[in-house]
C-alpha cells in the first residue's frame, strides 16, 4: 500500500445519512403494524442492567471493500480501542494484517487512590458495570466511596470517539477529582511503505494532544470542553502509571519508532460539590493532517449533545418495541438476551456501493452479504424490528448481481467462487431462507412486500433447477462452500479450501429444502393471486419430497453418492443437519418415530453437535416437529446457559479462548461463545428462546387470527412459583406481552397481555387432543391453565 492509497483510504467519508431504519413503515405493512411511539416520546426504553463492562460499539461506515474504517472494541478499564482495519476478533489475521491501532483509556485520582488498571479496581473490591450496552452507546458505571462515576462511549461521525465523564457526590463533603485521558497509538504487523514511527506533542493553542505517524498514516488529537491541567507524551507506560500517582515527568513531546508505540494524555481536575453532580466531555479524534484532525474536533464537539441525544432516542425506539425477558431468568440470560440483539442491530449495514438497500454484513470486522446468515440474521431480527429485517431480505435480492444471490463485498466482489470458476451463492439448506422468509410473512401478513420478493423468489429457484440440477433431477451444490459445511468429510474428497466439485453428492436435507420452498411459494402464489403457478409448486414439491424420503437408509436420511449409487455412510458420524427432512415436513410418520431416538443419541454420543449456531435451527425446529419437545427444553437449556453465561462474564480469561463478552459470537462452543466477534448467527438465539422455550409459534392460515402456545419451559429453571415473561411479542400487527407462571400443582398460568390499544372481543384455547380450554378472559388479558411441554392453539376475534 502506497502513501497516496493509504491517506485516501483514511480521508474516506460517506455522504450518506444514516437513519433508523426500524422507525420508518413501508407502506405494505400489514394493517395495524405497531410502529412504537416517535422519538418525541420516548422515555428511558433500554433494559435496565447491570451489563458487563466489555462490548462494542458499532462503526456504521466500516465496511471491506470501499471504506476500510475501523473497529471499535472496549479496552479494560474504562477505555476504546480503534483497530484498522480490523480488529482482533473476526475473520481478519490481526497478528498479521493489522496496520495500527489506537486505544483510548481513562483514569481517575479520587483522594490518594488511582483508579485505571483493572488491578486497581481489583483491589479497592470495586465492580465496573455498564448501565447502558448498546451498539451506540457503551456506558461503564462504578462507585468509589461517596462518587459514583459513568462514563458513555460512543462515535461522532466516522472519526470521532466521544465520552462523557460525569461525576456524582452522594456524600456530604465536596471532593475534588482528577481525570485522566490517555491514547496510544501503535503500528501493527503489516509491513507498508511510511510505517516509520509516530511524533508527539502538545498543542497549547488548541489544548489537545496529537500522534501523528511519519509518513502515511493517521493523525490523533484528544482533547476536551474544559481545560487541562497537565499533559504527557512518552514511548513508556510506566512514566503514564507515574504520571497519574502525582509525579511530574515533564515529557510533552516525543517520539517512538516501530514497533514501538506512544502514548499521549490530559488531566482535568474537577471539584464535585456535595450532593451534586459535574462532568467533561473528551474526544479522540481522528484525520490525516493536523488540519483537518483540529477541524474534526471542533465539529464533534458542537455536535456531540445532539449526538448522544439521538442515540440514546434510537435505542429507545428499537427497545420500546423489541422482546425483553421478564421474571425469574438469570441475569445473564435478560443481559445476553440484549447483547444478542445489539449484535443483530449491528448487523445491519447502510447502503454502500452496489447495495441500494440496508444489507446484512453477516461479521462485523470484514462484512460481506450472503444469503444464508442474512435469512438467518433479519428472523431473528424481526421478532424485535420486522420492517428493518424485511427492508434488508428484500433488499438482498434487488441487489444481488445474479438470482441466486451470490456471496459479495460492497463493490461486486464474489466472495466465494468454487474450483470451476462458478459464482456462487448458499444452497437452499444453508439457513433454510424460504423457511426463514415464510415465518416472518406469517408474523407479519405484508402482502405488499411479499409481491415484491415473489418473482426474485420464482427466479432463484428456477436458476437453481436450471444450474444445480443433477441429470436424474436431484438438486446438488457446486462446493462444499456453497453447502456451508466448508471442506466436510461427508463430501467424500480431499477438500483444501472448500470451493472443490462435490456435485456428485445428494445432500439429503438439500432434497427437503427444495420440496420446502416449493411449497412455501404455493402458499405466496395463493396469497398474491397468482393461480398459473400453483401447478408448477405443487409438482415441485412433491417431487423433490419424494427424492427426500428415497434417501432413507437404516432410519435416518443419508447423502447419496450419485457415482455409486450408495448412502454415505461414516461410521461413528451422522451430520446433525441430516434431521432437515423432518423441520421441511417432508419426512414420514413412521419416519419421524423413527429418529427420535438418534436425533436424542447426539447429546451422549458427540461432544460437538451444536456447536454452530446455523446447525441450531433445523435441529431444534425438527425436535420440535417431532413432537420431543421436553428433551429439546433441556438441550436448549444447557446450551442457552453456557453461552449466556460465557457472554455475560466480568473478566476476559484468554486462557479459556472464548470470545470478547458482551458481543454475541460464531460459534456456541463447548465452554461458551467464541470464534469471531460480532457475527450475527451467534446472535439468534432470542428467536430460540421465543419460539421453543416460550413456544410463540406462527399460524400457517394467513387468512386467521391464531398461534401456537407451547410452553416448554427446562427443568431446571422452572420451580414452584417462579415465573416468565416476555414482553412486545408482535404477530400480524397485534402486540402482547406473555407470562408463565408455575403452579404448586405443576402446571403453569398462561397469561397474554394486549397491548398497544388492542384487544380480541372474544378468544378460544385449543389443546393438543381439541378440546377447549376454559379462559379467564378480560378486556386487556387472557389466561389460561397449561400443561407444561404440551401445544395450544389461541385463536383471537377482532
Amino acid at each position: 500500500m502506497n502513501r497516496r492509497h493509504f491517506g485516501k483510504t483514511l480521508a474516506g467519508l460517506s455522504t450518506f445519512s444514516w437513519t433508523t431504519w426500524g422507525s420508518v413503515v413501508p407502506s405494505g405493512a400489514a394493517s395495524g403494524d405497531a410502529t412504537g411511539p416517535t422519538p418525541e416520546d420516548l422515555g428511558s426504553f433500554f433494559p435496565a442492567g447491570a451489563y458487563t463492562p466489555f462490548g462494542y460499539l458499532d462503526n456504521p461506515y466500516h465496511s471491506w471493500a470501499l471504506n476500510r474504517s475501523g473497529i471499535l472494541r472496549s479496552v479494560p478499564a474504562i477505555g476504546f480501542g480503534l483497530y484498522y482495519p480490523a480488529g482482533p476478533g473476526g475473520y481478519f489475521n490481526y497478528e498479521r494484517n493489522s496496520i495500527y491501532r489506537t486505544v483510548l483509556r481513562v483514569g481517575f485520582r479520587i483522594g490518594e487512590q488511582v483508579f485505571f488498571e483493572e488491578s486497581d479496581f481489583r483491589r479497592a473490591g470495586i465492580e465496573l458495570t455498564s448501565p447502558h450496552h448498546s451498539k451506540n452507546i457503551l456506558a461503564l458505571e462504578f462507585s468509589a466511596s461517596q462518587l459514583k462515576v459513568t462514563v458513555p462511549f460512543f462515535l461522532i461521525g466516522e472519526d470521532t470517539l466521544a465520552w462523557v465523564v460525569r461525576l456524582e457526590n452522594t456524600g456530604a463533603k465536596d471532593l475534588e477529582v482528577q481525570v485522566y485521558a490517555v491514547q496510544k497509538f501503535e503500528f501493527g504487523a503489516a509491513t507498508w511503505w511510511g510505517r516509520d514511527g509516530i511524533a508527539g506533542s502538545y498543542d497549547g493553542a488548541e489544548d489537545q494532544v496529537v500522534l501523528h505517524a511519519f509518513a502515511a498514516g493517521p493523525v490523533f488529537a484528544l482533547k476536551s470542553d474544559l481545560p487541562s491541567v497537565d499533559c504527557v507524551v512518552t514511548p513508556d507506560d510506566a512514566v503514564v502509571t507515574r504520571w497519574m500517582r502525582g509525579s511530574n515527568p515533564g515529557e510533552r513531546a516525543g517520539t517512538a519508532y516501530f514497533p514501538k508505540g506512544l502514548s499521549a494524555g490530559l488531566s482535568y481536575h474537577l471539584r464535585v460539590p456535595a450532593g451534586n453532580s459535574v462532568e467533561c466531555t473528551l474526544y479522540l479524534s481522528r484525520g490525516v493532517n493536523e488540519r483537518l484532525v483540529a477541524e474534526e474536533a471542533h465539529s464533534a464537539h458542537l455536535q456531540a449533545s445532539r449526538t448522544l441525544r439521538a442515540k440514546h432516542a434510537e435505542d429507545d425506539l428499537f427497545w420500546s418495541r423489541a422482546p425483553q425477558l421478564e421474571g425469574d431468568f438469570p441475569a445473564h440470560w435478560k443481559h445476553s438476551w440484549v447483547y444478542d440483539f445489539e449484535t443483530l442491530r449491528m448487523m445491519v449495514r447502510r447502503p454502500l456501493g452496489l447495495y441500494k438497500h440496508p444489507w446484512d454484513a453477516m461479521q462485523i470486522q470484514a462484512p460481506r452479504n450472503v444469503l444464508a446468515e442474512t435469512s438467518l440474521d433479519m428472523w431473528a431480527l424481526s421478532y424485535a424490528d420486522a420492517e428493518t429485517a424485511k427492508v434488508v431480505l428484500l433488499g438482498q435480492f434487488q441487489d444481488a448481481l445474479q438470482p441466486n444471490v451470490p456471496c459479495m463485498r460492497e463493490d461486486g466482489t464474489m466472495n466465494m467462487v468454487a474450483a470451476d470458476g462458478s459464482e456462487c451463492g448458499t444452497s437452499l439448506q444453508w439457513c433454510y431462507p424460504f423457511y426463514c422468509l415464510e415465518s416472518v410473512y406469517l408474523r407479519t401478513l405484508d402482502r405488499v412486500w411479499l409481491a415484491q420478493l415473489y418473482p426474485y423468489l420464482a427466479a432463484h429457484l428456477e436458476w437453481t433447477l436450471k444450474n444445480r440440477r443433477d441429470p436424474e433431477g436431484w438438486i446438488v451444490a457446486k462446493c462444499s462452500w456453497e453447502t456451508g459445511m466448508d471442506a466436510s468429510e461427508r463430501f467424500l474428497i480431499k477438500q483444501p479450501t472448500g470451493g472443490e466439485l462435490i456435485d456428485f453428492v445428494r445432500v439429503a436435507e438439500l432434497q427437503a429444502a427444495m420440496s420446502h420452498a416449493a411449497r412455501a411459494m404455493k402458499q405466496f402464489a395463493v396469497v398474491l393471486g397468482k393461480a398459473a403457478d400453483f401447478g408448477r409448486w405443487d409438482d415441485l414439491a412433491v417431487d423433490y419430497a419424494e427424492k427426500a424420503r428415497r434417501l432413507w437408509h437404516e432410519g435416518w436420511f443419508y447423502d447419496q453418492d450419485a457415482r455409486a449409487g450408495r448412502p454415505i455412510v461414516i461410521p461413528g458420524h451422522r451430520e446433525v443437519t441430516q434431521v432437515g427432512p423432518v423441520m421441511c415436513g417432508v419426512a414420514m410418520e413412521e419416519q419421524v418415530r423413527a429418529m427420535i431416538p438418534q436425533m436424542r443419541e447426539y447429546e451422549s454420543h458427540q461432544k460437538f453437535w451444536l456447536e454452530w449456531p446455523s446447525h441450531v435451527l433445523p435441529y431444534a425446529e425438527s425436535v420440535w416437529k417431532a413432537g420431543d419437545r421436553e428433551f429439546l427444553s433441556r438441550v436448549l437449556y444447557e446450551l442457552i446457559d453456557r453461552v449466556y453465561t460465557s457472554m455475560d462474564r466480568r473478566e476476559v480469561q484468554p486462557e479459556k479462548k472464548l470470545g470478547w463478552p458482551g458481543v454475541s459470537c460464531e460459534v456456541w462452543g463447548v465452554q461458551g461463545a467464541c470464534g469471531a466477534e460480532g457475527y450475527g448467527w451467534g446472535a439468534t438465539l432470542p428467536a430460540h428462546i421465543i419460539r421453543s422455550i416460550f413456544g410463540f409459534r406462527e399460524g400457517n392460515e394467513p387468512d386467521q387470527l391464531w398461534f401456537i402456545l407451547g410452553p416448554n419451559l427446562p427443568d431446571n429453571l422452572a420451580a414452584k412459583g417462579k415465573s416468565f415473561g416476555v414482553r412486545h411479542l408482535h404477530y400480524r400487527g397485534k402486540s402482547f406481552d406473555l407470562r408463565y407462571e408455575r403452579q404448586g400443582d405443576g402446571t403453569l398460568r398462561a397469561e397474554l397481555t394486549f397491548t398497544g390499544g388492542w384487544w380480541p372481543r372474544r378468544a378460544r384455547v385449543i389443546d393438543e387432543a381439541g378440546m377447549e380450554v376454559t379462559v379467564a378472559y378480560t378486556a386487556r388479558n387472557l389466561a389460561f391453565r397449561a400443561r407444561n411441554h404440551e401445544l395450544y392453539r389461541v385463536d383471537l376475534a377482532e
